[in-house]
């Protein structure tokens, strides 16, 4: 998986109608940081931390939770 797919993949995420505010605001931060031009590995390394604030919220979706999984597996491709 390349970093566009990856920032497509987020989009979709992003479109949910029922993501919490707080949620829509992390994925438009992975957005901007996966399209950075910087070192891909500092890159997944930023969007990692991300998504590990992420995972601790107490009122994130079960849905949502599964997508951001595979999010994180997704990196792992990079």
């Amino acid at each position: 998986m390349q970093a566009t797919e990856l920032i497509e993949l987020l989009e979709s995420l992003k479109e949910e109608e029922d993501l919490p505010r707080q949620v829509q605001l992390k994925v438009d931060e992975m957005i901007f940081v996966l399209g950075e031009n910087i070192d891909l590995e500092l890159r997944v390394d930023r969007v990692r931390s991300i998504l590990d604030d992420l995972e601790e919220q107490p009122n994130l979706p079960n849905y949502v939770r599964t997508q951001l999984w595979h999010i994180t597996a997704s990196l792992e491709m990079l």
